[in-house]
């Protein structure tokens, strides 16, 4: 497929998205997507929750969970990438569980020392060298996080490419998965500085509250 076609794919009115549209509505609901995609991966231990009350998909690896959320909104927002998306949360779901328990020591590590330097910050005990062990506590915190998402997301297009050629004929899972690799691609780095964003707000506000109060 060409440049073009490929950038008109992202356009949700274009004959091409609407294209795509129509194949992936062929397929069979999220909670049938997922339970098959687990089975392709071998996975047979990871449970799966469809829930009015959630708004998003979500992987929780402490009681080895997929939530699906039957959020009108978020399905539509979705509807063209929810193969990849319920993808994603299932490659979640076989990762390293050492880097994943990692990940959830570190993460609460770095919330924990946030409201730590806050007290420290706001009493004056604090000085430039507890600034720097929180920003390396948040440098350190960032990378299992990072491994395991993007893992997750270069991950989620070959899967959903499997789960596909179960379900569609060889053109449409051809097209499916253009769309999918070009999408992942193009967001990726969106994705990441999403992933940053909460902790550099918080980085900059202990700084600010340094300056201030120091």
């Amino acid at each position: 497929m060409g440049l073009v076609k490929n950038i008109k794919m992202l356009k949700s009115n274009s004959k091409e998205r609407i294209k795509l549209d129509k194949i992936i509505d062929k397929l069979p609901s999220n909670y049938e997507v997922v339970e098959d995609i687990l089975k392709i991966i071998g996975n047979k231990t990871t449970k799966v929750v469809f829930d009015n009350d959630i708004k998003n998909n979500y992987y929780t690896y402490l009681n080895d969970t997929i939530y699906l959320t039957k959020s009108k909104k978020f399905n539509d927002k979705n509807r063209s990438g929810r193969i990849c998306v319920v993808a994603h949360e299932c490659r979640h779901s076989v990762q390293s569980k050492i880097l994943q328990n990692i990940n959830f020591i570190l993460s609460n590590l770095e919330l924990l020392s946030f409201i730590i330097m806050i007290i420290l910050t706001f009493i004056k005990f604090v000085n430039i060298t507890y600034l720097f062990i929180y920003f390396g506590i948040i440098i350190i915190s960032i990378i299992p996080r990072l491994m395991l998402e993007i893992d997750a997301v270069i991950k989620s297009v070959p899967i959903a490419k499997k789960y596909l050629e179960t379900k569609l004929k060889k053109d449409d899972v051809e097209y499916v998965e253009n769309y999918y690799s070009i999408h992942t691609k193009m967001l990726l780095p969106i994705f990441i500085f999403s992933l940053l964003f909460e902790r550099i707000v918080r980085a900059i506000i202990i700084y600010v509250l340094f300056i201030l109060f120091t």
